[in-house]
């Protein structure tokens, strides 16, 4: 039985001319480890886009006129390895991007400064 987990909020980016280099990671990652179980690696290695890419880890991105990723969703119900994931893109997301993730009750911002990924866990209080 998996962790439960919703996107509550986010704002994330990334310039069009970083997309295939973004991809390039994203294919590594899944060359390097197969066990990711809701991911098809095949499909991965197979994507001619980044937003192709995003979509098969559950996490499809939009993007604006110019190519540029404006936004991200999250379409699964379950905790995977997000964290390789956003840690292989990362230095290709726009500073001061995030996702803010509630995890079985908790609270998580996975920031992005323009290098790395960086995880804060919260709660709230009434």
């Amino acid at each position: 039985m998996g962790i439960y987990i919703s996107l509550r909020e986010e704002t994330f980016k990334m310039d069009a001319n970083k997309k295939d280099k973004a991809l390039a990671a994203i294919k590594k990652l899944c060359k390097k480890n197969k066990d990711y179980s809701w991911v098809e690696n095949d499909k991965v290695l197979d994507a001619k886009t980044f937003e192709e890419a995003m979509q098969e880890w559950r996490y499809p991105v939009s993007v604006d006129e110019k190519g540029n990723v404006c936004q991200i969703e999250f379409i699964g119900e379950k905790l995977g390895d997000e964290e390789e994931l956003f840690k292989a893109i990362a230095p290709f997301v726009k500073r001061g991007s995030y996702l803010v993730m509630e995890i079985e009750q908790d609270f998580y911002k996975w920031a992005f400064d323009g290098k790395t990924f960086k995880e804060k866990c919260g709660h709230i209080e009434f």
